[in-house]
């Protein structure tokens, strides 16, 4: 089999899986000019033809050792069912290579902390896919909190609703929660205090299809995560809800994803008058950059392998998600509240 010209400096990758996600990092990782997609590799026929037809210069193979073995390729990208995130993640690092790993980084906390005291151990870069930090929507938001434009933070509601994509092998919370949890922790930089989780198994046993989780921090902000693969329209959104302004991010929309309200309730001194009055003000969409998130990812990754900088969503991000995954999980054990 003939190897892949690499007679130049760009980073060499290698990506573990081609089915519904892996072509999307391929796509972007062959449009970034200081990397080269070496390998694809994939268990089953189909998908490796596919590879073969859009990516006729990377090697293509159903042997995830021929990646491993080649000296020359620096970073792994896993894009394979959850349930093998750990396994694969693991063997990667313990032949030294980098690695950037889809959503969620394992199915536990244990398996999760083992990956990065290995990637530690190795001095390798330990990545996750939490997509949503390179989204500039989010970035827009966690620097209007950062500067106090909404004030006092008191409550943020995130629903990501869609019909169809049902697991087998993990449920709703596992497969979609990630994104909001991981935004969730970036936008409020605080480690929970308090976890309630409450699901419905409907199409399959013991594998909830609807789950809303509940979640409180030491500060007193609270906050709302509402997933499910039941629902009959895609909704991808999230409510920030200060004491100066408010704002709703709909990743749905095409154009002006992010809108800000100058909306707040206002206390009212006057005899007699209403306690609280709504004040309603203007309302507007910031400007955000043209940028897609995914590239933005992947561009952080081969950066980290050039500059041997953590990236933004490292090992230790990942685990911060697992922890809220995990104790949603047992309250979901436990029949919620």
């Amino acid at each position: 089999m003939a190897r892949a010209n690499h007679t130049d400096n760009r980073i060499r990758l290698g990506l573990l899986g081609f089915g519904y996600w892996g072509p999307n990092l391929a796509r972007v990782v062959s449009e970034i000019k200081d990397a080269v997609l070496a390998y694809i590799i994939d268990a089953k026929e189909e998908n490796r033809q596919r590879a073969k037809a859009r990516y006729p210069n990377a090697i293509v193979s159903g042997d995830i050792e021929i990646a491993l073995k080649d000296p020359d390729v620096q970073g792994i990208l896993i894009a394979t069912p959850a349930k093998t995130h750990y396994e694969l993640a693991k063997l990667s690092l313990e032949a030294g290579k980098d690695v950037f790993v889809e959503k969620p980084l394992a199915l536990s906390y244990k398996e999760g902390q083992e990956l990065v005291n290995l990637a530690k151990a190795k001095d390798r870069i330990l990545m996750v896919g939490h997509l949503m930090l390179y989204h500039p929507a989010v970035l827009k938001m966690k620097e209007m909190l950062d500067k106090g434009e909404l004030g006092s933070l008191f409550y943020l509601f995130f629903q990501r609703l869609s019909l169809g994509r049902v697991r087998s092998d993990e449920n709703v919370l596992w497969s979609l929660a990630p994104h909001d949890i991981s935004m969730l922790l970036f936008l409020c930089q605080e480690t929970p205090s308090d976890i309630w989780a409450r699901g419905g198994c409907f199409l399959q046993e013991n594998i909830e299809d609807i789950v809303m989780v509940h979640i409180r921090f030491p500060s007193g902000v609270m906050a709302d995560i509402q997933v499910s693969w039941l629902a009959p329209h895609k909704l991808r959104q999230v409510l920030l809800v200060g004491d100066k302004k408010m704002l709703i991010f709909d990743d749905v929309e095409s154009f002006e994803k992010l809108k800000v309200y100058e909306h707040s309730i206002d206390a009212n001194s006057f005899f007699l008058a209403p306690p609280f009055i709504p004040r309603y003000g203007d309302i507007h969409s910031p400007y955000l950059p043209q940028v897609e998130p995914l590239k933005e990812e992947c561009l952080e990754f081969v950066r980290c392998i050039k500059t041997r900088q953590a990236p933004r969503t490292d090992g230790e991000e990942g685990l911060k998600v697992l922890q809220v995954l995990e104790a949603a999980q047992d309250s979901l054990k436990k029949g919620g509240f």
